[in-house]
């Protein structure tokens, strides 16, 4: 018993194949483009040029939330007056380590928060007054607002 299958109906014109694959590329391009672009006003078409300026744009977006955190953190610790100066010179350690490198539209915000680490750290030893260290992290903020809103 043989069974046997027709499959002309099936068959795919070479001109049919010609329109097909690049309309399905140019679709599939598009759909990309809108997700990836759909933080912008209007959707756009995705070319290399926009694509770094939106990866530059999330760079200094992540590192800029990474600043606040430790800027609010270094505040708290000094607020609460119970850090000693081993945490105070820890934090300041670990933020100058943090933000050797980073973006340029940052640094000085960065600049501005190792700064302020330092003379904390040099606070907690008796070095700096607490005048100096509000002057220093009241300049870290006013420096780090100034990167989202120039």
């Amino acid at each position: 018993m043989q069974i046997r299958v027709d499959l002309s109906l099936f068959r795919i014109q070479a001109c049919h194949v010609v329109v097909a694959a690049p309309s399905c590329a140019f679709v599939l391009t598009r759909l990309l483009g809108f997700a990836v672009t759909a933080q912008m006003e209007s959707p756009q078409i995705l070319v290399p040029a926009r694509w770094e300026v939106l990866q530059a744009q999330l760079a200094v977006q992540r590192e800029f939330g990474g600043l606040a955190v430790d800027l609010a953190h270094l505040a708290d610790l000094l607020r609460e007056g119970s850090a000693d100066s081993v945490q105070v010179m820890l934090a300041a350690q670990r933020l100058r380590a943090r933000y050797k490198e980073g973006e340029r539209a940052t640094a000085a915000a960065r600049s501005a928060l190792i700064g302020a680490s330092e003379i904390a750290a040099r606070e907690a030893q008796g070095a700096a007054s607490a005048q100096e260290v509000a002057a220093t992290l009241e300049h870290a903020r006013v420096k780090l607002s100034h990167v989202m809103d120039p």
